[in-house]
């Protein structure tokens, strides 16, 4: 009984070997032509006529011009809530200093409020600290 059904059970792995192999050159099949497809995608683009026009008339290699990336929202400013933070002080407080040019920022307009530059913050603050150290002086508060 046992040498009977060890044939049919033999068969039947061999049948499932066989569909599990071709699977896999199925599957490696389309990983190649998938990467060949994305190999093919990180070639340089192609410029454009006016680019080429352009480059030649700058005396520019287009493939090793780099173009001009401007930084990240709020590398050299800040919004008001941010400021209120650095300087210690409440938002409301911040927005007075700006409304009267103590402190120098750029009204966006309309609900955008705000923008206060780093350089600025850092001037204020320094104002403020020279400030604040000589009414020290005067009051003799360091006793």
């Amino acid at each position: 009984m046992i040498t009977t059904s060890q044939p049919k059970s033999l068969s039947v792995l061999e049948k499932t070997v066989r569909r599990l192999q071709q699977e896999v050159a199925e599957l490696r099949a389309r990983l190649d032509a998938v990467t060949a497809t994305a190999a093919d995608d990180m070639s340089p683009p192609e410029h454009s006529k006016d680019a080429r026009a352009w480059a030649k008339r700058h005396g520019l290699d287009l493939d090793e011009f780099v173009p001009f990336q401007p930084p990240a929202v709020g590398t050299y400013t800040m919004s008001v809530a941010e400021a209120a933070r650095e300087l210690g002080l409440s938002v409301e407080q911040v927005r007075r200093h700006l409304r009267t040019g103590h402190l120098r920022g750029m009204a966006l307009g309309g609900r955008a409020g705000w923008r206060v530059s780093r350089a600025d913050l850092a001037r204020f603050r320094e104002t403020r600290e020279a400030l604040s150290a000589g009414r020290a002086q005067s009051t003799g508060g360091d006793d």
